[in-house]
């Protein structure tokens, strides 16, 4: 049985029972291997644009009993819509590697789920930005940024890729975001009110938290979602935050620097932040 980091079971969460994926930049192939271990996937795509990562899942399939198909199935070549050839079939057709950039590999709307995952979310975003056609052709997007969260959120929010779920899960230290986002296709660019279900949990003071983000531009550093839940690593993940807030603003008085544009706005994110983990923490 495939063991799963809790980022990548987080990730797995997003694809129901019958859906078929396709993991971008797909690594070590683990995700999708389990999917399939699980049931939960008979169709799976992995696409790498190097051709290392792709090398290291062929090891994979090798090590869990798949072998490469001779040709690709007529099952196969029929739900993906793609000719002969145009990839390389392993278990009977369940698994198709191509590689290609972001993606390029893939024909418009062929797989239900999209992941994308442990990459820069400026990275998601040029990949997702490059045709946006295509891109909202898809069902469902598994999103799991290693940095720039939030310009990812706001990207989304901005252009008809609403986050249904928006999750956290600690590997190796560090917290990490996972989101489920759901393309609107043909959608026109909208505001935030479609980030992560702004204002749909209710509650005076919660709705206070949400207005002072906004006011200090960290409209999009976490969803209401999250700060509703009162998930527990979000509440570390603030502290974490807090403190480096702290130590930056303490160098700048060390310093000497006087009052300052950046300090103040570092002190409105702070009071902001600090706001949010007391409602983590006390409720509502």
């Amino acid at each position: 049985m495939i063991r799963l980091s809790d980022r990548l079971e987080k990730i797995a969460s997003c694809v129901a029972s019958g859906e078929s994926l396709a993991d971008v930049g797909t690594d070590h192939g683990l995700l999708p291997m389990a999917l399939h271990e699980r049931g939960v996937s008979r169709r799976l795509v992995l696409c790498d644009v190097n051709e290392g990562p792709l090398e290291k899942t062929r090891d994979g399939l090798r090590r869990r009993g798949f072998a490469r198909d001779a040709a690709p199935s007529g099952e196969a070549r029929g739900s993906g819509g793609r000719a002969a050839g145009s990839g390389e079939f392993w278990g009977e057709g369940a698994f198709e590697l191509r590689k290609g950039s972001g993606l390029e590999p893939l024909e418009a709307g062929e797989v239900d789920a999209v992941a994308l995952a442990g990459m820069g979310g400026r990275l998601i975003i040029d990949i997702l930005a490059a045709d946006l056609e295509k891109s909202r052709s898809f069902g469902k997007y598994a999103l799991q940024p290693r940095n720039a969260a939030d310009k990812l959120r706001e990207w989304l929010a901005r252009n008809g890729f609403p986050v249904r779920e928006d999750g956290l899960a600690m590997e190796g230290g560090h917290i990490c975001t996972v989101m489920l986002a759901v393309p609107r296709p043909g959608a026109a660019a909208r505001g935030r009110a479609e980030a992560a279900g702004p204002s749909a949990f209710g509650g005076e003071r919660l709705r206070r938290v949400v207005s002072s983000l906004e006011s200090c531009g960290a409209a999009y550093d976490m969803s209401e979602g999250l700060i509703a839940r009162r998930d527990p690593l979000l509440a570390e993940w603030l502290e974490r935050k807090l403190r480096t807030f702290d130590r930056i603003l303490a160098s700048m008085a060390d310093s000497g620097i006087g009052p300052h544009e950046t300090a103040d706005a570092i002190a409105a994110k702070r009071d902001a932040y600090s706001e949010a983990l007391r409602y983590i923490r006390d409720g509502d």
